[in-house]
């Protein structure tokens, strides 16, 4: 006999999976690609640590993404796959980029991201051609970090000046129909051009926002791997005149440009939702590690081994079972953003455990200065528009 449907029963257990599937997110499967690189920029931390280059074998890479993504475990937690494209420069290694893209790319389940120096971009750019239906599904960053502070610091090897090559290349993807957001950085020495950037970030939003999935920012990372002097006070100073900008950009467009005025303190995925394969097919936390001295704490399987989703499982679980009590400092923090890298504060951090140095977020003092600083500015700003 047909057991007789329980339709009360069955809503409730369609409603859970539906719930369930929206709080999934992609797994970021990341390849690191090469080490070789086009440029030669005066803050790179990957310079110094290139490894000789290998070729990883694609026909191992897409034996162990179809394990994922056929993997219970694996489908329990997430959506599926994005495969983010690293290096070195990624676009210097495209026939495995090509290879993947063409494997997965009508695959529901996998998403790509791309993130490229933008400089030597007309193979890729014919590459996308071809994918051009599928835009939806990439993700693609350039580096570039505003005027003056991208000719003093992203030049090539010979010391040519990249700012008019990359943003040429950033209109054509996106007249292709691929919009491109941008990884800038930020260095305490060039904190006073950071007014200048952000007007010229202001043109670049009045052009291309909209035509893309998601908002145009200027969204700059203080570098975190460098030794630089401490510089408050530049930094104050330049917040302030900023704020002003944002106070007037937020009136005429009901959001902020420098993503920082949407505030946050977003925590890191690494090792838990995120891993990186290296070019000698070692597996680690994320890319951050690769350049990291005690890298082979932080090292999960390689993808030689069989047991490879299961390390990744082992290592997601074990980051998962972390119970770390948040640092006073931090609970008592008055910064409304900060950025945090894990892999750099276990590199600094004096603490024995491997769960509370990864975890070890004050370590960067100059950083939290910063951060704090801006707080403070922040929350004045955001009284200001209240009483608008």
């Amino acid at each position: 006999m047909v057991a007789k449907l329980n339709i009360k029963r069955f809503k409730k257990d369609l409603s859970k999976i539906i719930e369930d599937n929206k709080k999934k997110g992609f797994f970021a499967f990341e390849i690191n690609t090469t080490h070789a690189c086009n440029m030669a920029c005066s803050y790179c931390f990957e310079s110094e640590t290139c490894q000789e280059p290998y070729i990883i074998d694609s026909d191992l890479i897409i034996k162990r993404i179809d394990e994922l993504l056929k993997d219970e475990w694996f489908n329990s937690k997430y959506k599926g796959l994005k495969l983010d494209f690293w290096g070195g420069e990624p676009t210097l290694n495209l026939g495995l980029m090509k290879t993947l893209i063409d494997r997965y790319v009508e695959n529901p389940k996998v998403m790509f991201h791309l993130y490229s120096n933008g400089y030597q971009m007309d193979d890729f750019y014919n590459l996308l051609k071809s994918y051009k239906k599928y835009y939806r599904k990439f993700d693609i960053q350039f580096s570039y970090d505003g005027q003056p502070i991208h000719d003093i610091c992203r030049k090539t090897k010979s010391g040519k000046y990249t700012t008019a090559i990359i943003l040429k290349n950033t209109e054509r993807f996106y007249e292709l129909g691929f919009p491109i957001f941008f990884k800038s950085t930020i260095t305490p020495d060039d904190f006073k051009y950071l007014p200048q950037v952000w007007d010229e970030f202001k043109r670049f939003y009045d052009r291309w926002n909209g035509k893309g999935l998601k908002p145009f920012n200027y969204h700059p990372t203080i570098d975190y791997f460098g030794k630089y002097y401490d510089n408050i006070k530049d930094f104050e100073k330049v917040i302030l005149e900023i704020a002003k900008k944002e106070i007037k950009f937020y009136k005429e467009n009901g959001e902020f440009l420098m993503a920082w005025f949407k505030g946050g303190k977003p925590l890191c995925s690494a090792g838990k939702n995120m891993i990186i394969v290296n070019t000698d097919k070692n597996t680690y936390f994320c890319h951050g590690v690769l350049y990291n001295e005690f890298k082979d704490q932080l090292k999960i399987t390689n993808i030689d081994n069989d047991s490879f989703v299961r390390d990744i499982q082992v290592n997601h679980e074990k980051i998962d079972s972390w119970k770390i009590e948040e640092d006073e400092e931090c609970k008592n923090c008055s910064a409304t953003l900060c950025m945090r890298c894990n892999a750099r504060k276990y590199e600094l951090s004096t603490k024995t455990e491997m769960s509370e140095r990864w975890h070890d977020n004050p370590i960067q003092k100059n950083l939290c200065r910063y951060f704090k600083m801006f707080g403070k500015i922040h929350r004045a700003m955001r009284k200001v528009l209240l009483e608008i």
